[in-house]
């Protein structure tokens, strides 16, 4: 698509989680990131999130709040103030909405039930849902099963006058039943949020700043100490599979690899848990960098010999991997949905079985061994593959080609209903599209 399409879209992007600088957060990283892009493309954005220091949103919605959610601990706003939230929407007048996690409380449903009605009561600005969980690392289990039962079970009571007159759709429902549109950022992500939730998603993935994560570009020179360096990248949650890295790193080093180093960023539920485990166990040579810059982000993955994601279950679409590849390093990572389709062709044989530190542990070795032309090889191809699937002007492209169709869609639909009229829409996206 053309950046100069001279479209004049206004786009409003919503955020449960705060949007701000230096903050481990996919959506926060996302919305920051796509931002210029979709500008690029001609659209007007403001963004809305919640509340908090360093804060990047436009406007504000709720209050961040302490949830655990598959596996990890997450802040998510918790919003009311529906009649203020009218007025920042009529204050934006936006085309459509862009609502990511839209099934985290509750700012969602604040900002779906504030969007003006029609006669029909239905909201007259189209609503796109983003989704980026993925299946969690047990799968769907029953507590989940339940607290869905339960969620779309939930109603109150409707009044008119004071007077009792039936029950709401309830929360989920409301959600729901709104949306215009799905985005799910992989294949995997569709597929969970369908069994979740039952719709048609359009398979858009996470965009990569492809010009800022590249080969070329300042190291860390203290690492070229003559031993190879293993990295890792992310929030230390139990799902990230942390302890089988740090067993397949301690077993290597067992049977007589001594010219290796592990450094762990991030940091998180587990850290005091990996750091009791290394003194136990003796392990050497592990470095916690803390949350890194994006800038030493980059460094740190041009200065590593391979990057790993070990995790067990909940990823979407690991932008990690993505952007390690980007900077011409190659990857190792577990067999789970949403990984599977971020590491490319070149690197898939190397994947390892979840929760299987010697699956891992042996993936290493063979990527740490490849002979030098082997490797140089395969990060060009493995560079070049981001480029063409994960650059940000790729993605924002496919996202507004998809804000455009959700649009006529939304305004055919509201034509037909003032004309008394039926209308088929044709379907929004092939969930299982590769």
């Amino acid at each position: 698509m053309n950046p100069e399409r001279g479209s004049n879209l206004r786009v409003l992007i919503h955020s449960p989680y705060p949007i701000r600088a230096n903050y481990p957060s996919g959506v926060s990283d996302f919305v920051w990131e796509i931002t210029p892009h979709l500008k690029a493309q001609g659209c007007t954005v403001k963004t809305v999130g919640p509340v908090a220091k360093d804060s990047r949103a436009d406007y504000h919605l709720g209050i961040p709040v302490s949830i655990r959610a598959i596996d990890t601990q997450i802040h998510a706003a918790i919003a009311f103030g529906r009649e203020r939230t009218r007025k920042m929407i009529e204050a934006i007048d936006p085309d459509i909405v862009v609502s990511h996690e839209p099934e985290v409380p509750n700012s969602s449903h604040t900002l779906f039930t504030a969007i003006p009605k029609d006669e029909k009561e239905k909201g007259t600005i189209p609503i796109i849902g983003q989704f980026h969980a993925g299946y969690p690392p047990h799968g769907i289990d029953t507590l989940a099963r339940i607290y869905k039962f339960v969620a779309i079970s939930l109603r109150r009571p409707r009044f008119k006058y004071g007077i009792p007159t039936g029950l709401t759709m309830g929360y989920v429902n409301t959600i729901v039943d709104a949306l215009s549109g799905r985005i799910a950022v992989s294949n995997g992500t569709a597929e969970f949020w369908n069994r979740m939730f039952p719709g048609e998603y359009r398979v858009i993935y996470n965009g990569i700043d492809v010009a800022f994560f590249s080969p070329d570009g300042p190291r860390f020179e203290e690492w070229e100490d003559g031993r190879k360096t293993i990295f890792f990248a992310g929030r230390h949650d139990k799902r990230k599979g942390l302890e089988h890295l740090l067993g397949a790193y301690a077993s290597l080093r067992r049977v007589g690899f001594d010219d290796l180093k592990l450094k762990l960023t991030g940091g998180g539920d587990v850290t005091r848990r990996l750091q009791y485990l290394i003194r136990k166990e003796d392990i050497p040579d592990v470095e916690f960098l803390g949350v890194l810059s994006k800038e030493d982000l980059a460094r740190a993955y041009r200065s590593a010999d391979v990057v790993v994601a070990p995790s067990i279950g909940g990823e979407g679409f690991n932008r990690t991997i993505a952007e390690a590849r980007s900077c011409g390093t190659l990857v190792v990572c577990t067999d789970i949905r949403g990984q599977d389709e971020a590491i490319g062709d070149d690197l898939r044989e190397f994947m390892a079985r979840p929760f299987d530190s010697d699956s891992l542990a042996a993936q290493i070795n063979r990527v740490l061994n490849l002979s030098e032309e082997t490797a140089r090889e395969m990060k060009i191809r493995s560079r070049q593959d981001v480029l063409e699937r994960f650059a940000w002007r790729v993605i924002a492209a496919s996202h507004v080609s998809y804000y455009d169709e959700v649009l006529s869609n939304h305004r055919e639909v509201s034509k037909c209903e003032a004309r008394g009229s039926e209308l088929t829409l044709p379907a929004t996206g092939n969930i299982f599209e590769r």
